[in-house]
Parts: C-alpha cells; structure tokens; sequence
C-alpha cells in the first residue's frame, strides 16, 4: 500500500469569502440609501462635498502608498527612484475600496457649506496622517473619519458648525456665501427652548438641518438592518450604544421619563450613524464580544455625559474617539478563553474526612 503524506499548514485551518473588499462594498451598499437621501434633503452641493471627499481620500492613499512603497523598493533593490515608483503603482492596496468608505464618511460629517479645500484637507488628515502613517489598513488607532473631523471642528469650529435646513429644488447648488444657516434639533435643546423643535416625524426622515450625512435616522437603519443581516457588523456595539445612551437619556435626560423626548435624541445628531457605520469599525474595536459590548456602553455613555453636562452639542465623534483610544486596553483584560483550556474549579469548602470539596462535587 502507498503510503500518503500530507502537508498540514499551522492553525487556524478557516476558509472564509470575505475579504477587506468585500466588506467595505458592503458598507457602501448600506450608505446608499443615506447618500441619496443625502442629495433630496440637501441638493446637489452633497454630492459634490462627498465626491470630493472621496476622490480626495483614493488621491492621497494612493500617492502616499506609490510613494513610500518606492522607496522602500528602491531602498531593497537598488533601483533608481523612477522604475521603483513605477514597480510600487502595481503594489497598492487602493482596491480594497477602505478609502472609499472613508471618503463617504467623512464627506457624511460635514456640514453641507463647508468648502471644498477645507475636504481636502481633512481627507489628507485621514488617509495620511491617521492611517498610512501608522502602517495603512489594519493598523490605524483610531476611525480615519472621525478623527479627521474632530481635526476640522478644532481649527474651523465656525464652519463646521454652520449647518443648513433641507432644500426644496433637488438641483440647487448651495454656495457657502448663498446658504442660509439653522440651528439643528441638538443646538435647540441645548438652549433650553426644547418647544420649538421640529416634529419627531421630521427628525427621523430626516428633513432637519445637520450634518450632510447624519439627518436621516431611517434610512441610516436601514443600512445598518443590511450590515446585520450581512453579518458585517456585530450588534452588540450598535444595541450597547444606543441602548445605554437610550436608557440614560430617558433616566437623566433635560425630560426624564419621556420616551417621546429619548427616541428623539435617538434619531438626532450622530448617534444612528456613529452607532452602525463608525463604532463598528474592525480596526478600532475590541475583537471579542464582551469587549465589544463593553464598547458600545462605553460609547453611549460619553455621548449622554457630553451632551446632557458639555459644551459640544453632540458627542458622538469624541465618544468613539475616546473608546478607540480605551480598545487596547479592553482587549488586554477580556480575552476569549484559550481553545483546550478547562476552568479551575472553585474550593467551597472540606469534607467529614477532610477532602477538598470543588464547587460542582457533591458533599
């Protein structure tokens, strides 16, 4: 008989069908509806801001990989610096679409006026700064987007807080100089005059001044009902967030007891789109569930304690900020159990004859 050998590769022997693309044009296909929605409520000019966030965010990765990886390969193989930017342009990871998905977030989280050199910076300050200098996808600290308008609010607070109503032609093209300015639902409450907000019918279709992408509640659910179903996303994050800041609003918010009053912090500001889009980033997120489900309370509870006691109005972006920054430290202490370790059992105590009795034995 033959005798037959096989090659046995190192563990985890797992075949799977996704990849970073795959998840990431899933992620687009959630933010469609959103984007749309985008364009209804705030005319032709979100289009332009998104796409320049975009085309922005692919420009610069791509450079700064083509670039780098140049010299790293000229460095290697003693090439001259032109043969080995061209080398490097095959090299690139610009097709696994993750700059897309930052593009369109952050272009979501800006206020529809802002202008478009101020997006090309904040898209620099992402895919350069925040993620291809610590080593591109996989290795960020932090969300790229997020981190990129919490950059933007400190050094043009103005603008970006200069947040306009929805518009009636779909075609207008909205100028910086030509827009007119409205306080959003979250700047009303925060002045106290919580009787002159608009409907809860009007904040969770979205047909209120805001951020580009954020104004929305249903159809931010909607992409984020497909990311569940998809499994892209795991729900705990979501449900922790929005759970814990649900419950503390209703507990301590500015109307306690009023759920009318909880669901429409709910389906203001950021918290649906932080919540499904943003929080779930895999980079930035503890890798087990607990530690995911801690997360997302940790989110929802500095999103609560900034809006209902800070100066900011909203608090999504520090809060998922701030818990990026804590996931390390939430991996090092919830860690799944090792594969073939059994648990120690507990001593409850000795028997008749002195034996140590286990918690699970019988006296």
């Amino acid at each position: 008989m033959k005798e037959c050998k096989f090659a046995v590769s190192a563990a985890p022997h797992i075949v799977a069908i996704d990849n970073s693309r795959n998840v990431m044009a899933d992620i687009l296909i959630a933010l469609a509806p959103a984007v749309i929605g985008a364009g209804f409520f705030f005319g032709l000019r979100a289009f332009v801001v998104m796409f320049t966030s975009v085309i922005s965010c692919v420009l610069f990765e791509f450079g700064y990989q083509v670039i780098a990886r140049g010299i790293d390969i000229k460095n290697r193989k003693q090439m001259t610096f032109r043969n080995a930017v061209s080398e490097s342009r095959k090299r690139t990871d610009i097709g696994d679409l993750s700059a897309v998905v930052t593009g369109i977030l952050l272009g979501m989280n800006m206020p529809v006026i802002v202008p478009l050199w101020m997006v090309v910076v904040g898209s620099v300050f992402a895919v350069v700064l925040v993620k291809q200098l610590f080593g591109g996808l996989g290795n960020n600290l932090v969300n790229p987007a997020l981190a990129a308008k919490a950059f933007m609010m400190v050094c043009w607070a103005g603008t970006m807080s200069m947040f306009t109503g929805p518009v009636i032609n779909f075609g207008r093209y909205i100028l910086p100089a030509d827009a007119a300015v409205t306080e959003t639902p979250l700047a009303i409450i925060k002045s106290g005059a919580v009787k002159a907000l608009p409907t809860i019918y009007d904040v969770f279709i979205g047909r209120v001044g805001g951020a580009i992408g954020e104004t929305s509640a249903f159809l931010l659910i909607i992409g984020g009902i497909y990311l569940l179903l998809r499994g892209v996303i795991d729900w705990k994050i979501p449900f922790g967030y929005i759970g814990t800041f649900a419950a503390l609003m209703f507990l301590f918010g500015q109307s306690k007891y009023n759920l009318n009053f909880t669901a429409y912090n709910v389906c203001i500001g950021g918290v649906i789109l932080g919540a499904f889009f943003m929080a779930t980033d895999y980079v930035t997120t503890p890798v087990t569930g607990k530690g995911r489900a801690i997360f997302g309370v940790g989110c929802g509870i500095i999103t609560f304690m900034i809006r209902r006691f800070g100066a900011h109005t909203d608090g999504v972006t520090y809060a998922i900020l701030i818990m990026n920054i804590a996931t390390p430290l939430i991996d090092k202490y919830v860690h799944r159990r090792r594969f073939g370790m059994i648990k120690r059992k507990k001593a409850v105590g000795k028997s008749a004859n002195g034996a140590v009795i286990e918690e699970g034995d019988d006296a």
